[in-house]
């Protein structure tokens, strides 16, 4: 068992800050800015939200590169997850997780695992009213991880049955579609069925 920060940097003088909200120019830029909100547990490929370069400079914010694994720390998103596919900045409700070497961590496996203990983290989390955790806490987390070809590997069967899963879930989309439609003309009676 290791802590998280033997293979990851995390914490608040690397990648969290506070942007104003009352000045409404930080949030005319072209930096995607990341909200818990929009933590998916898969790969993040938009936001709905962008800051200026100002918004950086005016505030602890720092960018984090793609591939960079998300976690929320509090409120109603706790424990939800994302894989960054761009350059973004966030706020400090998320946790940002960077690999040291990239040769240590796979950011899919990384985030598979954070889903798996998600349970464990909420249930460990501070706060009366909603669960809270923080950067200290996810720093002191301890974690066992295979070597990193181990890694890529499990990750490879993990991705492989996410897909099945998706594929599965667009198919199950189409067929309420249909149903419904059918429900429309059947119930109302557009449709007759020969008894």
């Amino acid at each position: 068992m290791c802590s998280w920060e033997s293979i990851l940097e995390i914490g608040p003088d690397k990648i969290c800050c506070l942007v104003s909200r009352s000045n409404t120019e930080f949030y005319k830029g072209k930096i995607p800015w990341i909200k818990t909100g929009e933590l998916n547990d898969s790969y993040l490929g938009k936001t709905e939200e962008y800051i200026s370069e100002d918004a950086l400079v005016s505030s602890s914010a720092k960018k984090i590169p793609p591939n960079t694994v998300m976690f929320a720390m509090y409120g109603a998103t706790i424990g939800k997850t994302c894989i960054t596919t761009f350059e973004a900045a966030t706020n400090q409700a998320c946790c940002a997780f960077l690999p040291l070497r990239k040769d240590l961590v796979d950011p899919y496996f990384l985030q598979q695992y954070l889903i798996y203990k998600r349970p464990l983290i909420i249930s460990l989390g501070e706060g009366a009213g909603q669960p809270n955790t923080s950067q200290d806490f996810m720093k002191q987390f301890k974690i066992t991880y295979p070597p990193f070809e181990e890694q890529l590997r499990i990750s490879s069967i993990l991705s492989n049955i996410d897909s099945m899963m998706q594929k599965q879930c667009s198919y199950k989309s189409k067929l309420d579609v249909l149903k419904h439609a059918l429900m429309q003309k059947l119930l109302t009676g557009k449709i007759r069925v020969k008894v």
